[in-house]
């Protein structure tokens, strides 16, 4: 159904046909941009750990806590590489989300 004219996201490009540049229209999908910086990284670090420290962090509901706190702490102990980051990002995402839209957890 996403597939339109055997193209990905075709309802959404064809809606858009007129409106945006063709090869702005029509590029091929790309990931999300990531960041290796150490200072990025150290500021996605820092921003976790205030959620999780912040009792009324709406996320916290929904996430082993202790965990990602392990993992947010202690980098190099664990072995899990920058896919920790990638976690961090998201649950930093969706904590703003959350709170954006003033999801009740409790």
């Amino acid at each position: 159904m996403k597939t339109v004219d055997n193209i990905e996201k075709g309802i959404l490009r064809r809606a858009f046909s007129g409106l945006l540049p063709e090869e702005v229209r029509m590029r091929r999908k790309s990931a999300y941009p990531t960041s290796y910086d150490p200072a990025y990284i150290q500021a996605v670090r820092r921003s976790t750990l205030e959620i999780l420290n912040n009792a009324n962090a709406p996320v916290n509901a929904f996430v082993n806590v202790d965990f990602i706190r392990q993992l947010a702490e202690h980098p190099d102990e664990q072995a899990r590489g920058e896919s920790a980051y990638f976690l961090f990002d998201y649950l930093i995402q969706t904590n703003a989300w959350l709170q954006e839209y003033h999801v009740v957890t409790s």
